[in-house]
C-alpha cells in the first residue's frame, strides 16, 4: 500500500478513536462536552473550549471580525437546540478593529428539547464549528458520538450559567444625529469606574471607536458610535449587555430620534400631564371626593364673588402644593437610589391602612352629619361654618385619594417625569395639577358661572349623606388591597378598628358634650397609630402575585426574552390590586370570553405582572418601556420590531384594532 495511503488511513482512524470520546483537540484548542453533575436536568448541556495560549473565539456578535460557535445535534432526530447561552465577552482590540470573545476558556452553556426520552445510553452526535484566531483565524471543527453517560459531569456548566445576566437595565436611548452616536441614559449607580455596552445587534455601531460616559449629577450617558451605514431607526429594537463595574447587565431598548424628543417631548408632556389631570376629575377614586367639593361650590350659589373666588383659589393650591410635595418626595427618594413609579405610596400597607380608616371616618361624618370641627373631615359641607382651611384639605385629599387611578395622556407624562432629571419632574407634576385643579382655577377667574349649577335645596343633603357609600366603598377597596399586602392578624385588627370608629361615632351623634366628642376623636386616632404600628412585622407576600389561574401567565424577568426568542406573541398586563383603572379594564375588558379566547386561538401568551406589592424587577420593566406606574398593556409578536403599547383605558374593540 503507498505510504499516502498509509498516512491517510492513520489520519482518518486517528480522527475516529477521538470523536467518540467527550473532549477533542481540534488544533488550537480543546473541546468538550459536559452535563450537569448537581441534579438530574437533561434539558442543559455545555460545550467547553479551552485555547491554546494567545488565541481566542467570538461572541454572538463577533465586532469587526470572527464569528460565534455553531453547534448542531445531528442525532436523536428528536433532540433540538432550543438556545445558545453566551457568557458576557471581554473586548479583544486588533487593530484598527475591535471585536468580543474569549481568551483561554469559555464554555456555552445550551438549553435542548426533546420529545425522545434521553437516558444514560441515549446516543448523541455532535458538530461543533468555530472560529479561532490569533495573528490568523482558522476555522476549526470538532465531530462527537457518544453516549449521554460519556458526557463530563462537573458543576461547570451551572457555574457558567450563573454568569449570563437575567436582569434588564432600565436605560432610554436616543439617537443623535447631529454626532453620530447612540447616547443611552440610565442611573441608578452611585460610581462607575468602567463602563461598556456589547451590542448584540451587528452592522449598526462603530466597534473601534471609544464609548464616552459622561454624568450630569442625576444621569449618567453613554455615547456609543454609529457606523455611517448603519440603518438604525426608531423601529430598530437594540439588545445587548451592559457592563457597569464588575457587573453585566441585559438591556432592550426602542431608540427615540434625539431632535425630536428634547425639541418636542418636554412640551408634549407638560400638554399630556394637563389633559391627564384634567380627566383624572371624572376618575372613579377622585369623583366622591371632587362631587363633595362641587356640592360644597353650589352651597355658595348665593355667597358673595370673593368668597366663590377665594374656596376656589386655596382648594386649588391645596391640590398644586400636594402635587409638587409629591414630586419633591419622588426626587429625593430618587436621589437615595431608591426605584419607585407612580402609586408607591399605596404599595405600604401603613398607607393602605391610614387611607381606609380615613375614608370610614368620613363616610360617618356625611351620614350621620356629625360636626367635629375638624375642617378636613367635613369637606366643606357645612356653609355657615366652612373655612378656607376646609377647601386646601379637600384639595390636599383629592390628591391623595386620587393616587390609584391614572387617567388617559398621564402614563406617559409621568414615566418622562420620574425617569428624566428634576429639571422635567416640577414642570410636568405642576402642569398635572394645574389640569387637576383647572376647573376650580376657572371658576376662580368666572364666578358667576357657579350659576349654571343646580340651585341650593334639601336635595344636598340627601346627596351628601349619600356620598358616604361611595366612602364606604373606597374603604373595602382599600381593605381588600391592604389584605394581599399584610397577615389575617392585621386584616382583623383593621376590621376592629372600624368597629370601634362606628361605635364612637354613633356614641358622638347622640350627644351634644364636646368632652365626650373629644375623647372619641383621641380614642380613634390613638387606634388608628396603634394599629399601624402594629403591622410591623406582620407584612406577608400575600398578593396576588402568588395566584394560579389557566387564563394566564405570571411575568418574570426573563420570560419575554424566552417568548421573543421562540417567536410565541405575548401580550402583558402590568397591574396592581390598589389601581382602580387597572381592576375596571380587566372587568370590562381582558377577562372578558372574547379577549380571552382571542388570545387562546392566536397563541398569544398573556402575562401578568402584579405590582400590587414593591418589586424593584416590575418597576425596571415597566422604565424600560417608558413608565413608573401602573396600568400599563404591552403587545408584541414576531412580525413587529418593537412591542407595542395600548392605551390606559381598555375596551374589547380597543384590544381587538391593537392586536
Amino acid at each position: 500500500m503507498p505510504i499516502k495511503n498509509l498516512r491517510f488511513l492513520y489520519l482518518l482512524l486517528a480522527f475516529y478513536s477521538l470523536s467518540i470520546y467527550s473532549q477533542i483537540d481540534t488544533g488550537h484548542s480543546i473541546v468538550s462536552i459536559h452535563k450537569i453533575s448537581e441534579k438530574i436536568d437533561k434539558n442543559f448541556i455545555g460545550i467547553k473550549v479551552d485555547l491554546d495560549d494567545g488565541w481566542h473565539t467570538y461572541w454572538k456578535n463577533p465586532g469587526d471580525a470572527g464569528g460565534p460557535i455553531i453547534v448542531k445535534i445531528l442525532s436523536p432526530e428528536k433532540v433540538n437546540i432550543k438556545k445558545i447561552y453566551f457568557p458576557p465577552p471581554e473586548l479583544i482590540p486588533y487593530e484598527p478593529l475591535m471585536t468580543y470573545g474569549y481568551k483561554e476558556e469559555v464554555l456555552f452553556p445550551i438549553e435542548i428539547e426533546s420529545t425522545h426520552l434521553i437516558d444514560e445510553d441515549t446516543v448523541f452526535d455532535f458538530e461543533v464549528n468555530l472560529l479561532i484566531c490569533e495573528d490568523v483565524c482558522i476555522p476549526e471543527s470538532a465531530v462527537f458520538s457518544l453516549k449521554y453517560s460519556e458526557f463530563i459531569a462537573t458543576d461547570e456548566t451551572t457555574e457558567w450559567l450563573k454568569t449570563i445576566p437575567d436582569i434588564t437595565y432600565p436605560v432610554l436611548t436616543f439617537i443623535n444625529n447631529e454626532n453620530n452616536t447612540l447616547d443611552m441614559k440610565f442611573s441608578g449607580i452611585d460610581e462607575i469606574s468602567d463602563v461598556y455596552f456589547f451590542p448584540e445587534n451587528e452592522n449598526i455601531f462603530n466597534y473601534a471607536a471609544k464609548q464616552k460616559l459622561s454624568y450630569d449629577g442625576k444621569n449618567y450617558l453613554l455615547e456609543i458610535n454609529i457606523d455611517e451605514i448603519s440603518n438604525i431607526n426608531s423601529q430598530t429594537l437594540l439588545t445587548g449587555l451592559l457592563k457597569i463595574n464588575d457587573g453585566y447587565y441585559k438591556v432592550k431598548s426602542s431608540p427615540k430620534v434625539l431632535e425630536t424628543l428634547e425639541s418636542n417631548s418636554i412640551l408634549k408632556m407638560l400638554l399630556f400631564a394637563f389633559i391627564g389631570g384634567l380627566i383624572l376629575n371624572l376618575m372613579p377614586c377622585v369623583f366622591p371626593v371632587i362631587s363633595l367639593k362641587v356640592l360644597s361650590m353650589v352651597k355658595m350659589g348665593g355667597e358673595s364673588k370673593s368668597k366663590i373666588i377665594s374656596h376656589s383659589l386655596i382648594f386649588s393650591i391645596g391640590v398644586v402644593i400636594s402635587f409638587l410635595a409629591i414630586a419633591a418626595l419622588v426626587t429625593y427618594l430618587r436621589s437615595t437610589g431608591e426605584m419607585i413609579g407612580w402609586g408607591f405610596q399605596l404599595q405600604s400597607p401603613y398607607v393602605v391602612s391610614i387611607l381606609s380608616s380615613l375614608m370610614i371616618i368620613i363616610g360617618f361624618v356625611l351620614l350621620l352629619d356629625i360636626n367635629l370641627g375638624l375642617s378636613l373631615t367635613r369637606l366643606g359641607s357645612s356653609t355657615n361654618n366652612s373655612s378656607l382651611f376646609s377647601s386646601f384639605s379637600t384639595g390636599v385629599l383629592a390628591v391623595i385619594v386620587a393616587s390609584p387611578c391614572t387617567a388617559p395622556f398621564m402614563g406617559a407624562a409621568i414615566g418622562y417625569a420620574l425617569l428624566e432629571s428634576s429639571s422635567s419632574t416640577y414642570p410636568i407634576f405642576l402642569s398635572l395639577s394645574i389640569g387637576f385643579a383647572f376647573p376650580y382655577i376657572l371658576l376662580a377667574l368666572k364666578p358667576s358661572l357657579i350659576q349654571k349649577l343646580p340651585k341650593p335645596g334639601n336635595w344636598m343633603n340627601v346627596f351628601k349623606e349619600f356620598m358616604a357609600f361611595p366612602m364606604f366603598a373606597t374603604a373595602i377597596w382599600l381593605l381588600w388591597v391592604f389584605s394581599l399586602q399584610v397577615s389575617t392578624n392585621s386584616l382583623i385588627e383593621l376590621i376592629l378598628i372600624w368597629f370601634l370608629i362606628g361605635i364612637l361615632f354613633w356614641l358622638t351623634s347622640k350627644t351634644n358634650n364636646q368632652i365626650i366628642k373629644l375623647v372619641s376623636i383621641l380614642i380613634v386616632l390613638i387606634s388608628i397609630f396603634a394599629q399601624t404600628i402594629n403591622i410591623n412585622n406582620e407584612i406577608t407576600k400575600t398578593s396576588s402575585d402568588q395566584s394560579k389561574s389557566n387564563d394566564y401567565v405570571l411575568w418574570n424577568q426573563t420570560i419575554e426574552d424566552d417568548l421573543v426568542s421562540n417567536n410565541k406573541s405575548f401580550f402583558i398586563n402590568y397591574t396592581a390590586a390598589w389601581c382602580i383603572t387597572c381592576q375596571a379594564n380587566e372587568k370590562i375588558a381582558l377577562s372578558s370570553l372574547k379577549v380571552q379566547n382571542y388570545f387562546k386561538s392566536q397563541d398569544i401568551t398573556y402575562l401578568k405582572a402584579d405590582w400590587t406589592n414593591k418589586s424593584p424587577e416590575i418597576l425596571e420593566s415597566l422604565k424600560k418601556y417608558g413608565r413608573t406606574g401602573v396600568p400599563l398593556y404591552i403587545y408584541w409578536e414576531p412580525s413587529m420590531s418593537e412591542p407595542r403599547v395600548l392605551p390606559a383605558i381598555l375596551t374589547e374593540k380597543i384590544i381587538f384594532d391593537y392586536l
